[in-house]
């Protein structure tokens, strides 16, 4: 009854602003609102007479107690007044009971910073519904200057329901358990210098009479530790502007919840909870704060936003605020994390210029976003999140994102949300492994079906674990982007997985500089998924795609589009771009060569992408350049270059593959075969070798005759290398065909081979042997050196030889039966035993021309001059023809078959040899070039004939002298014959047949081979073995008449008793000519050993003889010979870079020093007697003019006479032979008398028909007339 009185009696002043102070120390309740005190502070003005109230329950309510009123009922007003003002002096306020303002009025609470409220301990309460502070449909709700702190356990400390124009103001939450501030369905909020520290929302349930239950309206409706906001279907406008959140905590402590992370009901948003559900218009600012060592149990250490309900066009800023050192321990949001559920749209969430800085979450570091519903049917009006100006630094995640994650449940094409950056930095952000501290493999923006957008200018600078993660989505990039320093294990700069794309636009600049992955992709990783269904090849796109409104636009028209990869670096693949198939990255050209991908266009091409000094860091520590692109794993490759193996081999695979682009990859490979289940193993990017047993029982077994080596692929079918199991191989035969074992063994029964391999699958035969399988069958047989490539394996005996690959036991150039055919693209050259990879580009008919015109001049210069062969130079002329010879098995050894020997052209070229490695014609074969060898000789017969029947027709040859230069020539006839016929008799028996050794593939039983046989055997048989008979017969009996005068050249300056040596001289070249040819032995070098004795045989002879009347000539020829000997010692050296090799090649042109020095001294000599003797006639003449005496005239004569030149050649002996004197090289030599001249023209014929009435011609020198001046021919 005094309740209702006074309220009877202060109900007039209801609608004025009433003041009453409180004071806890100086207060009364008895006796602050009686009704004089109530009516003078009517007015609103504040006084400081009258009695203030000691609590602050009883300013509001007087002896109201809440026991008679539901929590949930606002429409009762137990407050006296409807606007009032609470004046709170600086003390400690403690609550009485649950304080409650259920009122539509305006109540304001003011303190001066220092007034705190205290929660009040309720032992007794009878409902677990409660709040220290309640408030329910209030219009205007002021707190201004107040402290609230150490409340709880309750579920809120302020709880304000369902009213409009709530502002806090200069107030601070500390030290509070439970939700510090909880807003339900409230419209308009206002927090201005408020901070809430250290509060603490463990979601603790609250008992009644030892129940515990989490079933009420308070326990399972989602708090925050600091400010809990939730709107309904509403429109709402809120502002929290510099305020603070530091230390508060949201942690789930329900015993009973079991429920999955994302959907437990506590232990969201440290610092702030906001939830919409179904609102409708609006905004939600935050701006000015700080969010500080927030943490919250699942997510959103400092705040925590969720949407859902179909709320739209709501907008939620975050502005010019910091997060700091927040985290959380289960889910995602370190610092924010946003939330959208049931189909929303139209809704912005703007983060713009804050700072994220050492924030960590499981997922999104700094920020994440999830949606959880498909929002597809919305796609016109998206719900977006945009950060613009802000910075992420030094935050760190578990999983997904260490500065930013966005998460979506439904697939990309049905997100209607779109995330834009925009001018933002991410710096320094590490992705770590879950309680270890190692680094994680996330980066510092991870977008999972979230479509993104770039532009501005965005910086990813030194994170770890990279820069960008995309998973089944699309990234617009625009303006510049700059990826630096970033390091991650897959794609330091971006990564993609599962059908992402990157789209550029028109004015793009985006830099991938000093980024780092430890596996694949320094800058950029793209990973497929698996191929499931062929309308997927149809389908995929290539991850990288120009966007400006078009499609199909080639790389090169790209407007100013610039994507630079440098000093980017990774350790397995894809030093710049990793993806894993590049098949529909391909860029067309104008021609089917111009085929490239995109990243790499041709020469030529304006590229928007640029690559410097990106490169593989390999894990063996090379350093691999160039290497830019790379792709997954498409073929395998193996070291089996065969088809088949034979049971008991023991093969050695090296496995290696490659992707698209032909680099080396690591991959996963399996063998399959009859005899063992299939088999896993990890294949490095190197060539790994792995060891398989052919067993036995292979062969045995039908339909099970197969090994498969194939390779795990993520895209398509993989690849696959199957080999066969036959019979044993050529070389090995069965140990055993029982039922038991049918192993293949080495064949010892063969001769030729010398071993089998270690991997029972190839033999080894003896040097020079060439082998080929037939039936199971080996066949062999001796070919010529130089013909065989010896593969050999170290030191150990034997060269390999391949059954599946005979090719591989000839030189390098020869292919074909003994190995004596060229391969295409190479041709015979004239040195029959080189192929020769030099272009013929001389046609056939101008080669014969320009050959038969040189040797033409060479014979006619020969016979003009009457060119002898000085005696200090027979034994030179022997040793230059008989030295090619006797280096070509030496050079055979050293050099592969269609590699030049310099050496060897020279010696050849020296030596007036045909075998130059000069080709004619690719099409003809060893036979038709060897007849090449004819032309020469038929040529200088032709000469000597042409010359020596001249002489009956042109009277100038009637008195020329060619007898020395037909002997000359006879010489080098007799060589190219010998030569050339001995090529022609290289016939041997083989297991394949007759066959000419310098062409397997002709059979010397074949009708037109023939013809080239018998006419070589022919010549050999009638000129080059009789020859040196002939010689040695014309030489000591002087023969027929017309051979005299060629006795007499060859048995110049020998002594009497020595003739028989110029038939020894001719006939010493056959031996080596013989041996070159014939001798077919096991090793090269014992050939060139043979030679040596045969030279050292040759030598000794010459010592014994002594043929020359000169010592000085023996003792010359001696040196030479001595030479031969030396040098082909120095070439059975089985090291080709050997000291003695060197000085092998020294001493073989010592000789040719030797001739050069001696043709260049006898030039002299004769240019000076020439000068001489003219000088002489010209005193000769002058004197005839001034009529000189006969005693001057015959002075003048013999002073002529004795300066005649002495001979080239010495001439000695009897008086039978020619004595002449002068020039050797001219035609003609003056006589020392008249009647030796007479004598010598009795004895020799005489070149012209005047003098020759028996023989009808004649050979004869030319005289120096007595009756006239001294005439020298030319």
């Amino acid at each position: 009854m005094i309740f209702l009185l006074l309220y009877l009696l202060v109900a007039p002043l209801a609608h004025s602003e009433v003041r009453v102070r409180v004071d806890p120390v100086l207060g009364d309740d008895e006796s602050c609102l009686s009704v004089p005190d109530i009516i003078r502070r009517g007015g609103g003005e504040a006084t400081d007479d009258g009695v203030p109230c000691e609590t602050i329950n009883y300013a509001l309510t007087g002896n109201y107690t809440n026991e008679y009123y539901s929590t949930d009922n606002c429409s009762e007003a137990p407050i006296l007044f409807s606007d009032i003002v609470i004046s709170l002096s600086s003390d400690v306020h403690s609550l009485t009971e649950q304080l409650r303002l259920v009122t539509y009025g305006d109540v304001t609470f003011e303190g001066d910073g220092s007034a705190s409220i205290e929660c009040v301990s309720f032992p007794n309460y009878q409902f677990r519904n409660f709040d220290n502070i309640f408030a329910c449909g209030v219009s205007g709700l002021t707190f201004n200057g107040v402290v609230f702190e150490r409340c709880g356990p309750v579920p809120s400390n302020v709880f304000i329901y369902n009213s409009t124009n709530i502002l806090f103001q200069n107030c601070i939450f500390r030290g509070n358990t439970g939700s510090s501030l909880q807003l339900r369905f409230v419209d308009s909020l206002t927090l201005i210098n408020t901070s809430f520290i250290g509060n603490m929302n463990n979601a603790t349930p609250i008992s009644n009479n030892n129940e515990t239950s989490i079933d009420d309206l308070y326990n399972i409706i989602q708090t925050s530790g600091g400010l809990t906001y939730i709107a309904g279907a509403h429109r709402i406008s809120v502002i929290i502007s510099n305020c603070s959140f530091i230390s508060n905590r949201a942690s789930s402590n329900l015993p009973n919840d079991t429920r999955p992370v994302l959907l437990k009901q506590n232990g969201h948003g440290g610092g702030m909870l906001i939830r919409l559900s179904g609102t409708t218009g609006g905004s939600f600012v935050i701006e000015n704060s700080f969010f500080i060592n927030n943490s919250a149990q699942v997510d959103g250490g400092a705040v925590y936003v969720s949407y859902s309900d179909k709320t739209e066009n709501t907008s939620i800023n975050i502005l010019n605020s910091s997060f700091i050192g927040n985290s959380i321990i289960e889910a995602a949001g370190g610092a924010i994390s946003l939330n959208s559920f049931n189909f929303t749209f139209g809704n912005k969430i703007r983060i713009s210029h804050c700072i994220f800085e050492r924030n960590h979450g499981s997922a999104g570091g700094g920020v994440s976003m999830a949606l959880y519903d498909s929002n597809l049917n919305t796609i016109e009006r998206p719900d977006s999140i945009h950060f613009t100006d802000s910075v992420f630094n030094n935050n760190s995640a578990y999983n997904e994102g260490t500065a930013v994650g966005l998460f979506s449940l439904v697939h990309v094409d049905q997100v209607g949300f779109l995330v834009h950056f925009n001018n933002c930095r991410f710096e320094n952000n590490t992705s770590i492994v879950n309680g270890s501290g190692s680094t994680g493999d996330t980066s510092a923006v991870a977008a999972f079906r979230f479509p993104t957008l770039f532009d501005g200018t965005n910086v990813f600078f030194n994170n770890t674990g990279g820069g960008i993660m995309l998973l089944n989505t699309r990234m617009q990039a625009h303006g510049d982007m700059r990826f630096e320093y970033n390091n991650a294990i897959f794609g330091g700069g971006i990564m993609m997985d599962d059908r992402c794309l990157l789209e550029v636009t028109p004015n793009l600049n985006m830099t991938f500089l000093n980024n780092y992955a430890s596996e694949s992709g320094g800058a950029i990783y793209v990973e497929f998924p698996p191929i499931r269904f062929v309308i997927d090849i149809f389908n995929r796109l290539c991850f990288l795609q120009y966007n400006d409104g078009g499609s199909d636009v080639p790389p090169q028209e790209w407007e100013n589009v610039n994507i630079k990869f440098i000093n980017n670096t990774a350790r397995i693949s894809g030093a710049a771009i990793y993806a894993s198939d590049m098949q529909r990255c391909t860029w067309l050209g104008n021609v089917s060569s111009d085929n490239s991908t995109i990243f790499k266009l041709p020469k030529g091409i304006k590229s928007p992408f640029y690559y410097d000094n990106n490169m593989l860091e390999l894990r063996s520590g090379n350093i691999v350049q160039d290497e830019e692109l790379a792709t997954a794993p498409l073929r395998l490759h193996s070291s089996i270059n065969f088809n088949t193996v034979q049971p008991g081999e023991y093969l050695s695979i090296t496995l290696f593959a490659t992707d698209q682009l032909n680099n080396s990859r690591e991959a996963v490979w399996s063998l399959n075969s009859p005899d063992q289940d299939t088999q896993l193993d990890a294949l490095s990017a190197n060539n790994d070798t792995f060891i398989y047993t052919v067993p036995a029982l292979i062969y045995l077994q039908d339909n099970l005759l197969n090994l498969n080596f194939s390779l795990l692929k993520t895209l398509g079918m993989n690849d696959s290398i199957s080999v066969r199991v036959s019979d044993c191989h050529p070389g090995y035969v069965h140990a055993n065909r029982s039922r038991n074992t049918s192993l293949c063994t080495c064949d010892n029964s063969n001769s030729d081979i010398i071993r089998c391999d270690e991997q029972n699958r190839y033999v080894y035969l003896r040097s020079g042997i060439w082998g080929r399988g037939r039936n199971g069958r080996l066949l062999t047989t001796r070919v010529l050196p130089g013909y065989i490539y010896c593969d050999a394996q170290g030191r150990l005996p034997g060269c390999r030889f391949q059954f599946d690959n005979e090719t591989g036991q000839c030189q390098e150039g020869r292919i074909g039966d003994l190995c004596g055919q060229c391969k295409e693209g190479r041709g015979v050259s004239l040195d029959l035993q080189i192929c020769s990879e030099v272009s013929c580009s001389v046609g056939l008919t101008l080669f014969l021309l320009l050959s038969c015109l040189a040797v033409l001049i060479f014979c006619c210069a020969i016979l003009y001059i009457n060119v002898t062969i000085p005696n200090e130079l027979r034994g030179f002329l022997f040793y230059a023809q008989v030295i090619g010879l006797i280096y070509r098995p030496f050079s055979v050894s050293v050099t592969r078959s269609g590699a030049i020997d310099p050496v060897a052209v020279v010696v050849n070229v020296l030596g007036f040899s045909v075998p130059i490695p000069f080709c004619i014609s690719q099409s003809l074969g060893a036979e038709y070039v060897a007849l090449f060898g004819y032309i020469p000789p038929l040529i200088m017969i032709a000469a000597c004939l042409g010359f020596v029947l001249g002489a009956h027709f042109v009277k100038r040859f009637a008195h020329h002298s060619a007898i020395k230069g037909i002997t000359c020539l006879s010489y080098f006839i007799y060589k190219y014959l010998a030569d050339t016929s001995f090529v022609f008799l290289s016939c041997a028996q083989t297991p394949i047949g007759f066959r000419f050794q310098y062409d397997g593939s002709v059979s010397c039983l074949s009708p037109y081979f023939g013809t080239f046989f018998f006419l070589s055997l022919l010549i050999v048989t009638f000129f080059v073995a009789p020859l040196p008979f002939g010689v040695c017969y014309i030489s000591t009996y002087r023969g027929p008449q017309i051979f005299r005068p060629f006795a007499d050249v060859l048995t110049d300056g020998l002594k009497d008793n020595r003739r028989l040596w110029g038939g020894w001289d001719v006939g010493r070249r056959l031996i080596f000519v013989f041996i070159s040819f014939f001798v077919v032995i096991e090793r090269p070098s014992l050939i060139v050993f043979i030679m040596s004795l045969a030279a050292l045989v040759v030598l000794i002879v010459h010592i014994i003889v002594k043929p020359f009347e000169k010592e000085y000539i023996n003792v010359i020829e001696a040196l030479i010979l001595l030479d031969l000997v030396l040098v082909t010692g120095a070439f059975l050296s089985p090291d080709p870079n050997s000291p003695a090799i060197t000085i092998g090649y020294i001493f073989m042109f010592l000789p040719y020093l030797y001739c050069i020095g001696y043709v260049i001294y006898r030039i002299g000599f004769y240019i000076r007697m020439r000068i001489k003797v003219n000088k002489s006639s010209s005193t000769a003449v002058d004197r005839s003019e001034g009529s000189p005496t006969s005693d001057d005239s015959a002075e003048e004569k013999k002073s002529l006479q004795n300066a005649s030149p002495p001979p080239l050649s010495s001439s000695s002996g009897s008086a039978t032979k020619t004595q002449s004197t002068g020039l050797t090289a001219g035609t003609g030599s003056s006589s020392s008398t008249k009647n030796n001249t007479a004598a010598t023209s009795s004895t020799a014929p005489s070149v012209g028909g005047d003098n020759s009435k028996e023989t009808g011609y004649a050979l004869r020198e030319p005289l120096l007339d007595d009756d006239e001046h001294c005439q020298w021919s030319h």
